[in-house]
């Protein structure tokens, strides 16, 4: 809708001018000698006519550049409507005897102009009345552009002036009520012909780039996919999930040129795994470059990243998630080979045993009466964390309860790591709960949490102090 009210504003101020210029240049009237000769006067009304022709030729030919100056015609209609302009003075002119066959029609125009301005044309009175007629004709035709810009601008309207956006929306409106899959297709295929007539790379806006680059890939066109996602990163370069978004395009169009031969670790080439730890750097909560990197660990047989990408993911998705039972698989795949690893290492009664721990908070959590809501699901997850004191404020440890395991007493251990980097080591840490109404971890509006503590770190966990958790807070 900014262009139509743009195109008007710039419409109407030339009709203001134009009028304005008309108004200032309206002729004296004065009595006709009485000695000019009728020759004459047929001379002088000729060279108003001309004057008049060449003016409305100008007037027209500014209102085309504007038009191609805000994007409303393109430069085939531009030039296609020059012509026309053009070819409508010559007839005007009826027949210029000035004008020769071979002679170059816009330079002959412009000499015409030259010598128009060169020369001062004496208004006969019998003109007047012509010269008002031509005046009031072109006030009827400036006003009528804001109604003909509005009829373009209309949803029905052409191409050349129809929002974009309303457009895209028409047409995804018409796929959502689609059930046919065949149907489905071709208006996805209608989608991304409209995108890719009216959408640019540099300066069309984001969330257009974004669906069009995401019906390439429902559509299995990876490499129009991945240069959109490019053309997105290079506009804002600290966008994790379209950083995401690209590295996983580039790994399907390299899976989708491999031979069958090649090994899973080997489509991950370097520029995913850089952009996938660009993202984790930008978002360390980035579900789906944790998922991605979940792959590549397991690609790469490190069966403990694997398991440790994918859990973080799946906390990041939500247990009820579409993407949780697939994950699940992962990483029980991921699961199974580690304990292959340790039969081959004849390590089975280790295995067997869980793992001595070395670090250990223990945490009572418990919620305020007062925030629990008539709507809250008894599923509703319960996030409990331990994070730095200091630096990054993405959690070294967390479990995830239900709102029905409340109130609860647990411990948290290096075994419950969410990073690299576990509890074990540290001396203090900061620990809290909450409620996240959302289904994320991160804390949204509407979830309630806890206020947070810092608590020791202890070896042994019968030395482990009892932290007393209470969700009593709401977020705002």
């Amino acid at each position: 809708m900014f262009e139509f009210w743009f195109a008007v504003l710039i419409m109407s101020a030339v009709i203001v001018i134009t009028g304005v210029m008309f108004a200032r240049s309206k002729p004296h009237l004065s009595k006709p000698h009485r000695s000019k000769s009728a020759t004459t006067i047929d001379d002088s009304v000729a060279s108003a006519r001309v004057a008049d022709n060449v003016r409305l030729y100008q007037q027209r030919i500014s209102e085309l550049d504007q038009l191609l100056a805000v994007s409303d015609i393109d430069a085939q209609a531009h030039s296609s409507l020059v012509l026309e302009a053009r070819s409508q003075l010559i007839v005007d002119l009826n027949n210029p005897s000035s004008l020769k066959p071979d002679d170059d029609i816009e330079q002959w125009i412009q000499q015409l102009i030259q010598e128009l301005e060169q020369q001062a044309i004496p208004q006969a009175d019998e003109a007047s009345g012509e010269s008002h007629s031509g005046r009031g004709i072109l006030w009827a035709a400036g006003l009528s552009i804001p109604l003909l810009a509005l009829a373009i601008y209309l949803p029905q309207g052409l191409s050349i002036g129809g929002s974009l956006e309303w457009q895209v929306a028409e047409q995804l409106g018409t796929l959502n009520s689609t059930t046919d899959a065949r149907q489905r297709q071709q208006q996805l295929l209608t989608v991304t012909q409209l995108l890719e007539q009216r959408a640019s790379l540099s300066r069309s806006k984001p969330e257009l780039l974004q669906l069009q680059a995401e019906i390439y890939s429902a559509m299995n066109q990876h490499r129009d996919a991945a240069n959109v996602y490019s053309a997105l990163l290079e506009r804002n370069t600290e966008n994790a999930a379209v950083t995401a978004l690209l590295a996983q395009s580039l790994y399907l169009l390299d899976a989708e040129t491999a031979s069958a031969n090649t090994s899973a670790a080997a489509l991950m080439s370097q520029r995913v795994r850089e952009l996938l730890s660009s993202a984790l750097r930008l978002d360390p909560q980035q579900y789906l470059a944790l998922s991605m990197s979940g792959m590549q660990a397991f690609s790469e047989a490190d069966y403990p990243n694997a398991i440790r990408y994918w859990g973080a993911a799946k906390l990041a998705y939500g247990e009820s998630s579409p993407q949780a039972a697939s994950i699940d698989a992962g990483i029980q795949a991921a699961q199974a080979r580690l304990a292959a690893q340790a039969n081959q290492n004849n390590s089975d009664a280790a295995s067997d045993k869980p793992s001595q721990t070395t670090a250990h908070i223990r945490v009572r959590v418990s919620i305020d009466p007062a925030q629990r809501l008539a709507s809250d699901n008894p599923d509703t997850p319960v996030f409990v964390f331990a994070r730095a004191v200091e630096g990054s404020r993405m959690p070294l440890a967390a479990k995830r309860l239900k709102l029905s395991d409340l109130p609860t007493e647990l411990l948290l251990t290096e075994n419950d790591k969410m990073m690299a980097q576990s509890i074990a080591g540290q001396e203090t840490l900061i620990v809290g709960a909450r409620l996240a109404r959302s289904g994320q971890p991160i804390a949204e509006a509407g979830d309630s949490q806890s206020r947070e503590a810092i608590t020791k770190v202890e070896a042994k966990a019968d030395d482990a102090l009892l932290v007393e958790l209470v969700i009593d807070q709401r977020q705002q």
